[in-house]
C-alpha cells in the first residue's frame, strides 16, 4: 500500500495541474519528491544484497 502513495499523490499533482490551481499541484509535487527522497535514502543506505 506505501507503494502506491507516490502514484497517487502525483496523479493528484497532474490532476490539480490541469485544473489549475498552482498551490495544491506544487505541494503535491514536492509531497511526492520528498517521499521518494525517504524512500531512495531507506535503500541505498543499505549494502545490496543479493541471494541466490
Amino acid at each position: 500500500m506505501i507503494m502506491m502513495l507516490p502514484f497517487l499523490t502525483s496523479a493528484l499533482a497532474v490532476w490539480y495541474g490541469m485544473l489549475g490551481k498552482r498551490r495544491p499541484c506544487f505541494t503535491l509535487w514536492l509531497a511526492t519528491l520528498l517521499m521518494f527522497v525517504a524512500g531512495a535514502r531507506l535503500h541505498l543506505a543499505e549494502p545490496f544484497i543479493l541471494a541466490l
